[in-house]
């Protein structure tokens, strides 16, 4: 199993090309405020008309799918069916288009190099549409081994969020996981991964759940836009 890369400025950089877009107009709760910030005119490439139509077709579908999960969520935790729902509304949601080029292509990989280095995602949850390879997902368990990610055709891989295991007092954790660098074995193997990352609105207190379902805390509160402003530009984990 490889050994697991640094953190810091001193980790190479990841082996990935990235498109990244999410809702361009800010709802009215938003409007005039610092958190506009968030919401800006996406920049389609014109050379790919057809990037658009699918990928907000595909956002659109995995919006869906998370509010759903949002609701199963409450459910399990003694909440009300809308309790994660009505503090998510605010289309405040993004969709990073991953590439992870072939060895053949990328040339020489640098010690420690990955294709996405060790990170957490900090909202509230990801659903991540992706192709399985032998440079693939993996993730970290508890005892602080790397395992690969198990891939089932036909099903989305959902993470909890960073905002979610605050939310639950880590009764829902929020886990490290990386992407591998491509294998010397198969060196054309190029990996396609779609990720959607539901966030909660940006005025939404972070607070220990109302229920005993949620673990004790050791987080204070925090407003969904101030954590994600905390975590901007830093997201690895050691």
């Amino acid at each position: 199993m490889p050994a697991a890369c640094p953190d810091g400025p001193e980790r190479p950089p990841d082996l990935r090309e990235s498109f990244t877009f999410g809702a361009d107009q800010p709802p009215p709760a938003v409007t005039g405020t610092v958190e506009e910030e968030w919401y800006a005119p996406n920049s389609w490439p014109a050379e790919v008309p057809g990037l658009r139509p699918a990928a907000t077709a595909f956002s659109a579908a995995c919006a869906g799918v998370a509010e759903d999960l949002l609701r199963v969520a409450a459910l399990a935790l003694d909440l009300a069916d809308d309790f994660f729902v009505s503090r998510c509304t605010g289309d405040t949601w993004t969709v990073e288009l991953d590439r992870f080029p072939a060895r053949q292509e990328v040339g020489t990989v640098l010690p420690g190099q990955l294709r996405a280095g060790p990170h957490t995602d900090a909202g509230t949850l990801a659903l991540v549409d992706r192709e399985p390879g032998s440079g693939g997902l993996q993730v970290r368990a508890l005892d602080g081994c790397w395992v690969d990610a198990p891939f089932v055709p036909g099903a989305l891989t959902v993470n909890a969020g960073d905002l979610l295991a605050r939310w639950t007092g880590d009764r829902w954790r929020s886990t490290p996981h990386r992407v591998l660098p491509p294998p010397v074995e198969l060196p054309g193997e190029e990996l396609l991964d779609l990720a959607f990352r539901a966030e909660a609105d940006p005025g939404t207190v972070v607070e220990r759940l109302p229920t005993p379902a949620a673990g004790p805390t050791r987080y204070e509160p925090v407003t969904a836009g101030r954590f994600r402003r905390s975590r901007s530009g830093s997201v690895s984990v050691g």
